[in-house]
């Protein structure tokens, strides 16, 4: 043993075997590739090979199924907004009231009011076609986006109108026919 505590003359055989075990296989890698070693041809080596059959089941191509993409183009047509024509009764006198909503209330003439509760536009015929027609009618609900009209005809002619966008709003008219 030396003084530093190693043996001097030691080979270190792992090292060179796996040096070795590199340089054989690069020389073999080298001559194979330039057609030093050669390779055995099976069929003409006279080597007896079992006979294998290949059979192939024609198959049916399907392509690969895209999904198609359904794209909706939606166009804004500008909103033209026209007063709807009014058809009135040529003649005799009218109550009409008009609210998308429910409405309820009273109208008639010289005192003799009729109670009606309804939605939508609704015209209310008087008999009586002389003296002071009234009408009172008010929205049974909270909204303000749309507005209860009310108003007196008498012979297709407009004489009084009147409408609420209040909530529960309320129109009084009155007119002499």
């Amino acid at each position: 043993m030396s003084e530093d505590g190693r043996t001097r003359g030691r080979v270190p055989w792992l090292m060179v075997s796996f040096v070795a075990g590199i340089v054989i296989v690069v020389a073999i890698a080298l001559l194979s590739f330039y057609g030093y070693i050669p390779v055995v041809d099976i069929e003409s080596s006279g080597i007896p090979t079992p006979a294998i059959t290949v059979t192939q089941t024609p198959r049916q191509i399907t392509p690969p199924v895209t999904p198609l993409v359904s794209v909706t183009v939606r166009t804004q047509t500008p909103v033209v907004t026209a007063s709807p024509t009014i058809v009135v009764p040529p003649a005799g006198v009218y109550i009409r009231v008009d609210y998308i909503g429910s409405f309820n209330g009273t109208y008639g003439t010289n005192g003799e009011q009729q109670h009606v509760r309804q939605s939508g536009i609704r015209w209310y015929p008087l008999s009586s076609t002389g003296g002071t027609v009234a009408a009172t009618f008010q929205k049974e609900d909270g909204t303000t986006k749309n507005a209860l009209s009310v108003g007196i005809y008498k012979d297709g002619k407009l004489l009084q109108s009147g409408n609420t966008s209040a909530a529960f709003g309320k129109v009084q008219i009155s007119a002499n026919v």
